[in-house]
């Protein structure tokens, strides 16, 4: 039964005009950037190469994870707006595996499109750039290059779990995207300037941990010394998220 409701939310997903022309915008981003970095990159200096792989992937958090959180958003929202939910809902009673199916579903997109980005970025700057930056540019022997590589995918499925458990709360495209880009984007930096508790508050939030866990950054006035407390946090909050989220979906009309 699991099996084909996967099948079925897949079956939607494919047949989405807008599933793949913002997953070959999401291609022509990481292009233009990769592209834009190797062929002005200057010579590497004492060894060290001008291209930096956390520089490089900036790129897939600073704009790659937004427009994947739009499309799994719109996963959840876009049957609410076309009013095809109970259609969904008759063919599968339990609501709940329906949700799992569509957090499985896109949520192990966004980590294959991660990783892939991720590796395409590397290969694309180590064959476009200038000799000396290349020789010195060894990504995949880096180890900050390898942590991003299971990373940012293991990221991106936590913040598709954050996002559809807002869409399944509010069920509706527009107020689940700008409330999800709005965290994303920084608005919750604005806790850093609370008298007193500013400071500490600020690395509860859920992006702000999203953000130090994937670049493997402790920022010093994080009041823990390990990276993997802010992964706590995020996920904490994507999982806490997602389960209101479902107990939304099971108690409420369709």
């Amino acid at each position: 039964m699991f099996l084909n409701t996967l099948h079925a939310e897949w079956t939607k997903l494919r047949t989405t005009r807008s599933f793949w022309w913002t997953s070959g915008i999401i291609f022509f981003i990481i292009t233009g950037w990769t592209l834009l970095n190797s062929l002005n990159a200057g010579e590497a200096v004492l060894g060290i190469s001008p291209l930096q792989p956390n520089a490089l992937a900036a790129i897939l958090l600073v704009l790659i994870v937004p427009i994947l959180m739009i499309q799994g958003a719109m996963v959840i929202t876009t049957e609410y707006r076309h009013k095809t939910q109970t259609v969904t809902f008759m063919a599968n009673p339990n609501r709940w595996t329906v949700a799992l199916a569509k957090l499985l579903l896109y949520g192990v997109i966004a980590a294959l499109i991660l990783f892939l980005g991720a590796v395409y970025i590397f290969v694309l700057a180590d064959m476009t750039t200038n000799e000396s930056a290349a020789e010195a540019f060894q990504p995949f022997s880096d180890e900050r290059a390898q942590r991003l590589l299971w990373a940012l995918p293991v990221a991106g499925f936590g913040a598709v779990m954050f996002v559809q458990g807002l869409g399944w709360l509010l069920r509706h495209t527009a107020g689940t995207v700008a409330i999800s880009l709005i965290l994303y984007m920084g608005i919750e930096n604005t806790v850093r300037f609370l008298p007193v508790v500013g400071d500490k508050m600020i690395h509860y939030m859920p992006f702000t941990a999203f953000a130090n866990w994937t670049m493997d950054v402790v920022e010093d006035s994080a009041p823990w010394d390990s990276v993997g407390m802010s992964a706590v946090i995020f996920f904490g909050w994507a999982l806490a998220l997602w389960l209101l989220g479902i107990v939304a979906l099971e108690r409420r009309d369709a």
